[in-house]
């Protein structure tokens, strides 16, 4: 299987008559299995056809739905390169990328219809009108060469720094099926696609459940726990904003029902008991479960760092979180945990064929993170790619033990140089502030004509106070080298700007 009308297609054979979809119409809901959906991608791909539309660029843009799965792959099977674009971006900003893509149409969601309608491109879709296209047909699935282009990705960041990422076919063919060597993906599961499709976690997220027969549905809105409900999901993919957000949710109601000291003495007893291999934990948190639909087994999280009270809470009351770590040029997974492979602080192993190595270690190994494997990019669309002898430079900085398991410590262009030629990594001492009950989020910055780390810390004004977090940053400070040591804080409730995947903005903090 090299592209991705091939494993589509496979899978679709496979799993003729299971269902692939649960969609809602007048609050009722219905389904639609996996050959009824290529059935209608076909008929759409050959509506494309007649339209001009293959072997082309095309925009898809909109929120994730059935119609935008429905438009990407119907685009794929017409041979064509699609480029998903975020619909929320400022109008500026949207125009500028899709002239930077060269695309020839955009499909796109009714709701960006202004939007969309003012662009250079020569042809206009609404989601709305993509069934009038579908056309019968003999149909011969688009000749694919693995290293062909298939996605332009267009990175977080201002129009200035927004890189475009070529992916290919086999990038991402090989990243589902390196995942699903790694991870425990059933046929049984009901996704809940939630990442947004304009990313590369939230198109192969899509895709390796798809190619396990499992069936998705699409969120309403924000509201996710009542899709959780509605359509008995048991695994999703979420960035540590949406789970830091569900936690506390979750937390504060046990709290308000006064529950708080039973709930932490299950905990307790809970991973005792897991000691000598009991588990009991869906039956001592059943009321959480029930909460969230009943059904959830499996989360995975990346694109950003989360908590070790976060994952610890996920799995404590038993729902396996998974922590996954890559970039869009990486297609986008390089590593990952699984059950048998976690490690506390990591971001679990590189998956199976691909190499993840340290290039240049200092004394403690650190280094930057380069990558090799067929998941790589095949370069930027407009600018020099950071790809040396066949490894992909991350620009991440981080270390790998002695059993493989990866280490991340920060950003390469985050580092805090200091006039002495030390060097912070803002992202460790983040990690011990954010474990600070009651605080959200923070940003560690240098400051002063000393050059002395300062933290800007979001915290929340119900759970703690300024004097509680000082005292607890007083004693990270104990375990700090001495040119680590925080000198200046500053408190805000206000939560810091972010990307679509939950990184904080640091340029603008």
């Amino acid at each position: 299987m090299t592209d991705l009308s091939g494993l589509i297609h496979t899978t679709c054979e496979k799993f003729a008559k299971r269902n692939a979809f649960m969609l809602k119409e007048n609050k009722k809901i219905f389904t639609v299995t996996f050959e009824d959906f290529e059935k209608r991608i076909i008929r759409t791909a050959t509506g494309l056809k007649k339209r001009g539309i293959t072997d082309c660029n095309v925009i898809i843009s909109g929120k994730n739905s059935y119609e935008w799965v429905v438009s990407f792959l119907s685009a794929i099977y017409a041979g064509c390169v699609v480029v998903p674009l975020d619909a929320s971006l400022p109008a500026e900003e949207y125009s500028r990328i899709v002239k930077r893509s060269d695309a020839k149409a955009i499909l796109f969601s009714p709701d960006i219809e202004e939007k969309c309608l003012c662009q250079e491109t020569e042809i206009k879709i609404p989601f709305t009108e993509i069934e009038s296209l579908e056309e019968e047909g003999n149909f011969e699935l688009p000749k694919k060469m693995s290293d062909d282009l298939a996605i332009i990705l267009f990175t977080s960041g201002t129009t200035a720094n927004s890189k475009a990422v070529m992916l290919s076919h086999k990038n991402f063919v090989s990243n589902v099926e390196s995942l699903s060597k790694w991870e425990d993906f059933r046929a049984e599961d009901r996704y809940l696609a939630l990442l947004p499709f304009f990313h590369a976690f939230g198109i192969t997220g899509f895709l390796v459940y798809f190619y396990h027969g499992a069936c998705t549905a699409f969120c309403e809105g924000l509201r996710i726990k009542k899709a959780f409900t509605d359509y008995t999901i048991t695994a999703f993919v979420a960035v540590p904003l949406i789970l830091d957000k569900m936690k506390a949710n979750i937390l504060s109601h046990i709290e308000k029902t006064g529950r708080g000291k039973k709930f932490n003495f299950a905990r307790k007893l809970s991973g005792f008991l897991r000691k000598f291999g009991i588990d009991i934990r869906r039956k001592l948190f059943g009321e959480i479960h029930k909460q969230l639909g009943g059904g959830i087994r499996l989360i995975i999280t990346g694109a950003a760092a989360i908590s070790k009270e976060t994952a610890d809470f996920y799995n404590d009351i038993g729902m396996t979180l998974i922590q996954g770590y890559g970039l869009s040029e990486t297609a986008p997974v390089l590593s990952a945990e699984n059950p048998e492979n976690m490690r506390a602080g990591s971001v679990g192993k590189a998956l199976p064929g691909v190499e993840v190595k340290i290039f240049e270690p200092d004394d403690e190994g650190i280094g930057e993170i380069i990558a090799k494997g067929p998941n790589i990019m095949l370069g930027y669309k407009d600018e020099p790619s950071p790809i040396y002898d066949g490894y992909f430079h991350t620009g991440d900085i981080g270390r790998i033990d002695s059993d493989g398991y990866i280490f991340i410590c920060g950003r390469k262009k985050n580092v805090i140089v200091l006039p002495n030629g030390e060097n912070v990594f803002p992202e460790e001492i983040e990690s011990k502030i954010n474990e600070i009950e009651g605080v959200l989020e923070s940003v560690v910055y240098m400051t002063g004509e000393k050059a002395v780390i300062g933290a800007k810390v979001v915290y929340d004004e119900e759970l703690t106070n300024t004097e509680k977090i000082g005292v607890e940053i007083e004693e990270i400070n104990k375990t700090l080298a001495e040119f680590k040591k925080i000198r200046k804080i500053e408190y805000t409730v206000e939560e810091f700007v972010k990307t679509s995947t939950g990184k904080i903005k640091r340029n603008l903090i």
